[in-house]
């Protein structure tokens, strides 16, 4: 109709046109009908626009709460270390949902109200024009008038429409603010966004393996040294060792088989400061334990056991699994890595054994048939020795010892091993290694021969070692046994007792001013140990300084 009306407008002003009967009123009513056409279809595209809008925040507040619920369903299967950071999305989620909510209702205020306002002011002045389009019915002030008002009109409902959309987003943009200020969490969630854009480019649905692949496999296809451990394996000791050595029962208390099972499955691929300390402590014996021939098979878990055997002297035993753990041609150097690092955290989790309840044993039945091959009329020998290799584990595993070459040549089974010893001499020309204290070994490691004291008249001359002289020469050290002579000094009655050459009974010695620590392995103790050892705990009981030259 509206149509209609404007063509029958237009066909009247031709005809009066034509017939020059055009009046004021019909010429001013036709000059300015355009202009509010304009007006009318700016309107209405703005209705539509407005509509669609409307519907997108509809659409939009629907599809957030769809996305809150189907999180808040996988938040009730997440882990509890997982589900702090799935519930903050989830409580976002519905915030947003409310506030698009917000948004729609402030703009249907402003889109609705205001364009079904205009819209009727508009039909209004139009249908009066389009009257006086045909005849003069009004007066060109009427006119003149209701164009000017409907233009003021148009402009201020424009400007209510905006403000409304200031005043819905300025609402949503505190409410954000407000809710960022009391969950500290978004901003640390934010700033990771660049890190974890990081981490998705390094993942790849292929990985490493750790399944039926030896130690040096894996460190091979993750690009490491043999003298470091694989990754994974790395970060599990470093969080037992770090965070969980206290907690009781570790490596005793029996964590879900469907978690190791998983865990073990995709080592490589996990993150695992989301699972539970049982978990990993679980894992990891399952990964030594089913290492390809395990870590030690049944003749090297027999080379182990028969060099502790060797001696049952502490310091003896000591040196003999400290030669043959840093020899050479032994076994590959990541398995001694690994064993290194698994003996080392036991020790640590030892020392805490009043708050853990795992003490040297306990540890040593867990883990010594995960290690070693070993038959089960012969586990209580391996069991022993494990625990001694725990208790004894920072002497053992000394890497002072090899990195200044103290770790002498080592047997096993009839084959000379590769040694990492190194010339002493030149170690005693430096003057950052120069000892000035003389070493704290045992007096029995010391002695190449035995005196015979079956006749207590004669005085018996041995050589208890050799020392380098700075020249780099060895030079023999001698000491005589015999009677006790108090020396005469006429000065002081005590002084004999601050001389070093004097000072013990029945001992007269001349020696350098230095003196190597031995590099041959420890012999075994000779005739008259009862003797020996009295002589031992003297030496022990007593240090002194060296006399400088």
């Amino acid at each position: 109709m509206d149509r209609l009306g404007d063509v029958m407008g237009k066909a009247v002003s031709v005809v009066n046109a034509v017939s020059g009967s055009d009046t004021e009123e019909t010429e001013y009513a036709n000059s300015h009908i355009k202009e509010i056409e304009e007006m009318e279809s700016y309107i209405k595209k703005h209705r539509s626009i407005a509509n669609k809008i409307l519907d997108a925040f509809s659409v939009l507040t629907e599809q957030i709460g769809n996305m809150a619920e189907l999180h808040r369903t996988r938040l009730s299967l997440l882990q509890p270390l997982q589900k702090e950071d799935q519930a903050l999305s989830v409580n976002y989620l519905l915030f947003i949902q409310g506030n698009m909510q917000l948004i729609r209702d402030e703009l249907t205020k402003g889109y609705g109200k205001q364009i079904g306002f205009i819209s009727s002011e508009i039909a209004e002045v139009k249908t009066l024009f389009n009257k006086n389009t045909r005849k003069p019915v009004d007066s060109v002030e009427t006119m003149t008038t209701m164009l000017y008002q409907l233009k003021r009109l148009f402009e201020i409902r424009n400007k209510i429409m905006q403000r409304h959309q200031y005043l819905a987003f300025h609402l949503l943009n505190c409410n954000l603010n407000s809710f960022n200020v009391n969950n500290g969490n978004i901003y640390t969630a934010m700033n990771q966004l660049s890190d974890l854009d990081n981490d998705s480019e390094q993942i790849h649905l292929r990985s490493v393996s750790y399944v039926g692949r030896t130690l040096g496999e894996i460190l091979d296809a993750e690009r490491r040294k043999h003298s470091e451990l694989p990754r994974v394996i790395e970060d599990i000791i470093n969080l037992l060792e770090n965070q969980y050595y206290e907690k009781e029962g570790i490596f005793r208390t029996a964590a879900s088989q469907k978690q190791v099972n998983e865990l073990f499955h995709r080592l490589s691929v996990s993150d695992i400061s989301s699972f539970p300390w049982e978990t990993l402590a679980s894992t990891l014996k399952r990964f030594v334990r089913e290492l390809p021939g395990m870590l030690f098979c049944n003749s090297l878990a027999k080379d182990v056991l028969s060099k502790y055997q060797e001696s049952e002297i502490r310091e003896t035993r000591i040196h003999n699994l400290t030669s043959l753990f840093y020899a050479q041609k032994w076994v590959p150097e990541e398995k001694i890595v690994l064993f290194k690092a698994i003996v080392k955290l036991c020790h640590k989790i030892m020392v805490h054994s009043s708050k853990n309840l795992m003490n040297e044993k306990n540890l040593s039945v867990c883990w010594t048939p995960t290690m070693f091959s070993v038959n089960n009329d012969e586990l209580s020998k391996y069991l022993e020795m494990m625990s001694f290799i725990i208790t004894e584990a920072d002497f053992i595993f000394d890497d002072t010892k090899k990195s200044m070459g103290l770790i002498g040549n080592t047997e096993v089974r009839g084959k000379q091993l590769g040694s990492t010893k190194i010339d002493h001499s030149s170690v005693l020309e430096s003057d950052h290694v120069q000892p000035k204290m003389i070493p704290k070994v045992p007096l029995v490691s010391l002695i190449d021969s035995t005196p015979d004291f079956s006749n207590s008249s004669s005085q018996s001359k041995f050589i208890m070692g050799t020392s380098p002289s700075q020249g780099g020469m060895s030079q023999q050290t001698k000491f005589t046994l015999g009677n006790y002579h108090p020396p005469k000094d006429t000065q002081s009655p005590r002084t004999h007792q601050r001389d070093p050459t004097t000072r013990y009974p029945m001992v007269t010695q001349q020696r350098p001013t230095t003196m190597a620590v031995p590099s041959t392995p420890l012999p075994k103790v000779p005739p008259r140990q009862k003797f020996l050892q009295q002589r031992q705990e003297t030496h022990n009981n007593s240090t002194f300084l060296l006399d400088d030259d």
